[in-house]
């Protein structure tokens, strides 16, 4: 079911791209070397849309597999996108391990979720729409990061049929026609979100577990398969990257510290061997 909804929501006619002037709204990030404490989260965005020069020195920081997962794309900015999303996580990532941006390793589990090689302290997750990535950063535990560009859906209703709780549909039906669009990105954010941290992919099912969606409540995750008690060990975070864009964090703690950033093209690379 997610697949198909996923599909819906990939297909949309969404404006952006070069020349769209987008200003993230999170400041910048501290200089220096990071480290992410056992109650932090830190969470980075990063605009997408670069100029070729930038380009080029990111795909110069990808591995082989990377690079031949770019040049699958059909569309020139969705390749230049991918690059850029993942030349950034290497930057970011480089700045908590203390290794270059060009060295590091990664695996995927069963289910395709990537980690660090060889590191098992650092935990990621990251995300993108359009001209907007988001990147989640911690300690050895689940995380996951959604974001969308919201836009109007003439088959909002029928998607959330698919994918949302009986509860989750409720709320989105009693909204005024005005709030429809934030309200189903608020859920759909916060659904991704959580079933990214969780990493079982395509297998879980999205009706199993329900979140907040009302444009003012606060963003949280209610129940899992019907438990509140399992869903109180999880933290729940509404993000805004940028104007537009809605995102949301999901990990796996009570009481999380959460610091959001913006990737600056300043960011150091990582220390050379």
């Amino acid at each position: 079911m997610l697949s198909i909804a996923s599909s819906v929501l990939e297909s949309r006619d969404v404006s952006g791209g070069f020349g769209t002037a987008l200003r993230l709204s999170w400041p910048t990030a501290p200089s220096g070397e990071l480290q992410v404490a056992e109650d932090e989260v830190h969470v980075w965005a990063a605009q997408l849309d670069r100029d070729a020069s930038v380009i080029r020195e990111m795909a110069m920081l990808l591995d082989d597999e990377e690079r031949e997962r770019a040049s699958r794309f059909r569309r020139r900015v969705d390749r230049d996108r991918y690059i850029v999303s993942h030349g950034v996580l290497r930057r970011v990532l480089a700045r908590y391990v203390r290794k270059p941006a060009h060295s590091l390793r990664f695996r995927r589990d069963r289910f395709g979720k990537p980690s660090l090689a060889h590191r098992t302290d650092v935990s990621f997750n990251m995300a993108h729409a359009e001209a907007v990535a988001l990147i989640a950063i911690t300690t050895a535990r689940p995380v996951g990061v959604d974001v969308e560009c919201v836009t109007v859906l003439d088959d909002a209703f029928d998607v959330a049929e698919i994918c949302f709780a009986p509860a989750e549909r409720r709320v989105l039906h009693a909204v005024s026609t005005a709030r429809v669009s934030d309200t189903f990105f608020n859920c759909w954010t916060r659904k991704e979100a959580f079933i990214k941290a969780v990493g079982t992919g395509l297998s879980a099912p999205l009706q199993a577990f329900e979140v907040t969606l009302a444009p003012d409540a606060p963003a949280k995750l209610c129940r899992v398969s019907g438990s509140a008690r399992v869903a109180a060990s999880w933290t729940m975070e509404a993000l805004e990257p940028a104007s537009g864009y809605v995102g949301a964090l999901a990990v796996r703690r009570r009481n999380v510290r959460l610091s959001t950033w913006q990737f600056s093209l300043s960011t150091p690379m990582g220390r050379r061997p």
